[in-house]
């Protein structure tokens, strides 16, 4: 999912490799060895060969550690401000996705002022698989919300 607009983030530390109470190594090698069927699975619903490859490629060149402090930074409850974001926010996800029936409800919880723009046959990089759609809905969102300057 992307999130334009998304929740904004504290002050809060990267945390640093290892933090979690493994060596960094030790978690590095079991990011390294997990990290290949995570990303096939994120791009099942891709049908462009050459555009999996380039973006399996391009996430396996990553170091192990930024990957690990990502996953570690986006997890971290603490990172977010709390109670609902008063900014308008668009949530572009695939619709192959199985989410739950009540996720509408769930975003609005967080984003009472959300616009949900789902796109078909698109895995967890529809913007590089859909880029004209994505961007007509993003251009649209900010618009919209007059975020855009002439």
């Amino acid at each position: 999912m992307t999130l334009a607009g998304d929740r904004r983030r504290r002050n809060a530390p990267v945390p640093a490799e290892g933090s979690n109470g493994t060596s960094g190594h030790s978690a590095a090698r079991k990011v390294s060895g997990r990290r290949g069927a995570m990303i096939d699975q994120m791009l099942t619903p891709a049908r462009d060969p050459r555009l999996r490859s380039e973006i399996r490629a391009a996430m396996l060149s990553t170091p192990d550690h930024v990957a690990i402090s990502a996953m570690s930074g986006m997890a971290d409850e603490n990172a977010y401000e709390p109670g609902p974001m008063k900014v308008p926010v668009l949530a572009v996800p695939a619709k192959s996705h199985p989410w739950p029936t009540d996720i509408k409800q769930f975003l609005r919880s967080l984003a009472p002022r959300l616009e949900l723009h789902r796109l078909d046959d698109v895995s967890h990089f529809l913007m590089m698989e859909k880029p004209r759609e994505f961007n007509q809905a993003l251009q649209a969102f900010l618009s919209k919300n007059r975020l855009l300057e002439n």
